[in-house]
C-alpha cells in the first residue's frame, strides 16, 4: 500500500509492462522512452531508484548503467540485485539496499524498509550523492577518461 511503480524506457518487456499499468493504473505507470531532463525531474519526485537484472547473465554482472549514478545526481536511495557490479558500488557507498532480484518477498520488505524508514532513504541518498559529487560526476571521470587515453597512447 502506499506504492506506485513508475517506469521509463523501452525494449522486450513494453508489452507487459502496458498491460500491466493498463491493468493496476493507481498501482503501476509507464512512461515510454523519455528524455533524459525528465529521467531527473521524475526522480527527483521519487522516493527510490531501483535496478534489477537478472545476474546469471555474464553482462548483467558487470554492466553498472546510468540507473545508478541518476539516483546519486536526485539524492535517492537505489534497490539493486545482489552479484553484480552495480551492487558492489551500493554497498561501497552505503546508497541503497541489495537483494536478490528473483526474490519477491525480498524485494518486497526492501521497498517497505525505505518506505517506513525515512532516516534510512534520506541517509541513503545523501551517501549516494556525496559520492556522485566526490567520485563520479563527469568532471571527474572525464580527467579520468583522458588521462587514460594520454596513457594508452
Amino acid at each position: 500500500d502506499g506504492v506506485k511503480l513508475l517506469i521509463a524506457g523501452y525494449g522486450d518487456m513494453v508489452d507487459e509492462i502496458i498491460e500491466l499499468s493498463n491493468h493496476f493504473p493507481n498501482k503501476v505507470e509507464f512512461l515510454g522512452k523519455i528524455k533524459y531532463v525528465e529521467v531527473i525531474k521524475n526522480g527527483i519526485k521519487s522516493d527510490l531508484f531501483f535496478v534489477l537484472r537478472d545476474s546469471t547473465l555474464p553482462s548483467h554482472k558487470c554492466i553498472c548503467g546510468s540507473t545508478l549514478f541518476n539516483a546519486m545526481i536526485c539524492s535517492k536511495p537505489i534497490l539493486v540485485n545482489k552479484d553484480t557490479s552495480t551492487a558492489t558500488k551500493v554497498l561501497k557507498e552505503d546508497c541503497g539496499l541489495v537483494v536478490d532480484a528473483r526474490n519477491i518477498e525480498e524485494i518486497k520488505d526492501a521497498i517497505i524498509q525505505l518506505k517506513d524508514d525515512y532516516n534510512l532513504s534520506r541517509q541513503f541518498g545523501l551517501n549516494g550523492n556525496i559520492a556522485y559529487k566526490t567520485k563520479y560526476g563527469w568532471g571527474i571521470m572525464e580527467n579520468r577518461l583522458i588521462n587514460l587515453y594520454k596513457k594508452l597512447i
